[in-house]
């Protein structure tokens, strides 16, 4: 509470006590006034028969002093009701005041207290925001080093695939070359033998020629021409029926065969699959006739 509120209740305790003070005088002096009265009016019956003229004026005087008296006292009484009501007044002032002071310091604690709270309520938000972001970060960098990790891992997988593959094209490669070499030294061999094979086939075919000669001028009957054609029987290869003396009569020279009848192979890269029922062409390798289905 202020100063100048503190001051205001003493003033009215003293107006209060300076008005009853004033009535106990009041009521005194009237308390007095009646108890001489009946003395007065004695004096005045025994001075009446001295001075006649003078108890007429002395009770006129007397009544307007009564008069006077009673105006004061109900002045003085009127005068204690307004303090009264002053003094009421001013109480009822100094308690809504006191009661304004009151609502005002509570709605203060009550605005700070809304300010704490709002305060308190920002800092919390302010703290979780922040534990927030930390932990995106944190999930963030664990994302990054997981996709570094899984990127690391990937390009190893790679270069390990990419190595196994060059491995595996070295050694096919390596297959693949050695494959050729072989083929290369068969094809080689295979020429080798082609050409020992023309040269008994043109020997073969002057001896032939020359029996024919001579049986022509003896009258003598030749060999039976060899086959043009071939029907494949059930366990038959172009290296069995090169063998045949009446095909080639040398195993070794199937590739002949195989290169005249590629066309007919389910799978002309394998000439082992040689399907029966199959007629195959001889073809002449020394120039010999040939004619006919074997």
């Amino acid at each position: 509470m202020k100063k100048g509120t503190a001051v205001i209740p003493a003033l009215l305790l003293m107006v209060t006590m300076f008005a009853l003070a004033g009535c106990i005088s009041i009521e005194e002096y009237w308390a007095i006034t009646d108890d001489q009265q009946p003395a007065a009016e004695a004096s005045a019956e025994e001075s009446s028969g001295s001075a006649g003229l003078d108890a007429e004026e002395a009770r006129k005087q007397e009544e307007a002093r009564q008069r006077e008296e009673a105006g004061r006292e109900a002045e003085a009484r009127e005068n204690a009701r307004r303090e009264e009501e002053a003094r009421l007044q001013r109480e009822e002032e100094i308690r809504r005041e006191s009661e304004a002071w009151e609502n005002a310091r509570l709605l203060e604690e009550a605005v700070l207290r809304d300010t704490e709270i709002r305060e308190n309520a920002r800092r919390d938000a302010e703290v979780r925001d922040n534990a927030q972001r930390e932990a995106e970060a944190q999930e963030n960098a664990r994302r990054e080093a997981e996709a570094q990790e899984n990127a690391r891992r990937e390009a190893e997988a790679q270069e390990n695939a990419r190595r196994e593959i060059e491995v595996r094209d070295n050694a096919q490669r390596e297959a693949e070359a050695r494959e050729n070499a072989r083929k290369e030294e068969e094809v080689r061999l295979m020429l080798e033998n082609l050409e020992e094979t023309h040269r008994r086939a043109e020997a073969e075919e002057a001896a032939r020629q020359e029996a024919e000669r001579r049986r022509s001028s003896g009258g003598q009957a030749g060999p039976a021409p060899r086959p043009r054609y071939y029907a494949v029987q059930e366990g038959d290869t172009f290296s069995s029926i090169a063998g045949n003396p009446r095909i080639y009569n040398n195993r070794s020279e199937w590739f002949f065969l195989y290169q005249a009848n590629r066309d007919k192979l389910e799978n002309p890269e394998n000439p082992d699959l040689l399907a029966p029922g199959t007629v195959i062409e001889i073809p002449s390798v020394a120039g010999e006739i040939r004619e006919g289905t074997y």
